[in-house]
């Protein structure tokens, strides 16, 4: 009988070990989960950060071209970079290569204010071109994109 209760008292006492590692286990596990969400939120942060950082430190370096202008005497002049390229509804490879190496890229200076509105990677225009429709048969569009922007000084 004694030899009954020990065997008893020793299974009752792993498996309430086990048990209990169990439930250690599976708090680690839920705390490793935790840790792991918290990680990519602040990786997504920095990522975040460091864009925010690239855009203030491309502003501060327009502004102090801008200041500089300013300072010397001169008026600045606000430059933007213009593509402007043909997309056509085709199947046809050779037509989509054809208006990307036709594509003109081109800088133009703007007044201050259209400077300040527009954005890199903007569309400021996106025209139907009905001549080719009417004349080719093709539908085709006229896209004119901001690729850049700058501020420089001006000469005169």
């Amino acid at each position: 009988m004694k030899k009954f209760i020990l065997i008893l008292l020793t299974v009752i006492s792993f498996t309430a070990c086990d048990e209990a590692r169990m439930k250690e286990r599976a708090d680690l596990k839920a705390e490793i989960g935790n840790l792991r969400y918290e990680r990519d939120n602040l990786t997504r942060s920095i990522s975040n950060l460091r864009e925010t950082k690239t855009g203030l430190s491309k502003e501060v370096s327009e502004l102090r071209t801008e200041k500089s202008a300013f300072t010397s005497g001169h008026e600045p002049v606000y430059l933007l970079t213009l593509e402007i390229k043909q997309s056509t509804f085709t199947l046809n490879i050779g037509e989509h290569a054809k208006n990307a190496m036709n594509a003109i890229t081109l800088q133009i200076p703007v007044s201050y204010t259209f400077y300040n509105k527009v954005y890199i990677g903007q569309n400021i225009s996106e025209e139907f071109k009905y001549g080719s429709l009417f004349l080719n048969g093709d539908f085709s569009k006229l896209k004119v994109k901001v690729k850049d922007k700058e501020v420089k000084h001006s000469s005169f």
